[in-house]
């Protein structure tokens, strides 16, 4: 039986590959709905799954105009899409560890440090713990940043989702953006939003 177990067990690559195709099919799955964008009427399954690929990747391609296709929800899913393709399946999947007080087993562990592409194992958690609190202390400073320029232009709650999701989308290199057609040429004097 440990025999079968220990065959069924996958190595760091694919299970990192396995991580990413979920994340892509979940991703399509809840763009597809109709509740998460402008209209209520859904978009097609293949919009919805380039667009979940483009985030998990960190691209930035789209077919569609995010600001003008998706709402709050829409947005959020692929936010959340984009911090995890940019923090990596392993280090996101670190942070559930963390939260739920789980410990990492040796197998977590290899998958981590070659994830994180490093040579030994010695570290790997405490590096992997830096690096999430790093990721969240430049992205708010970043939304910081932002909101100087997007509070005054789009108001107080708009403004802070904006600069929120800006700086995230900005941090991973994702490319993604929710002011519109124009994109951020309007702001392309503002010395905030060139800092950020």
């Amino acid at each position: 039986m440990k025999k079968q177990i220990r065959h069924m067990e996958l190595h760091p690559a694919k299970t990192l590959a396995i991580g990413f195709a979920g994340m892509i099919l979940i991703g399509t799955l809840l763009l597809s709905l109709p509740m998460v964008t402008q209209t209520g009427r859904g978009v097609g399954f293949i919009d919805a799954l380039f667009t979940a690929t483009s985030a998990v990747c960190v691209t930035g391609l789209t077919t569609l105009t995010t600001a003008d296709t998706w709402n709050f929800w829409g947005q959020l899913i692929i936010l959340i899409l984009i911090q995890i393709g940019g923090l990596g399946i392993m280090s996101t999947a670190t942070i559930g560890v963390f939260i739920t007080g789980a410990r990492f087993s040796l197998s977590d562990r290899f998958a981590l440090k070659e994830s994180m592409d490093e040579v030994s194992y010695s570290g790997v958690i405490r590096l992997a713990k830096a690096i999430l609190l790093l990721t969240l202390l430049i992205e708010t400073l970043g939304a910081i940043i932002l909101g100087v320029s997007f509070v005054p232009r789009y108001g107080l709650a708009k403004g802070i989702w904006m600069s929120i999701f800006h700086s995230i989308s900005a941090f991973c290199n994702a490319g993604f953006d929710i002011i519109g057609a124009e994109s951020l040429k309007p702001f392309q004097t503002s010395g905030w939003i060139t800092l950020t």
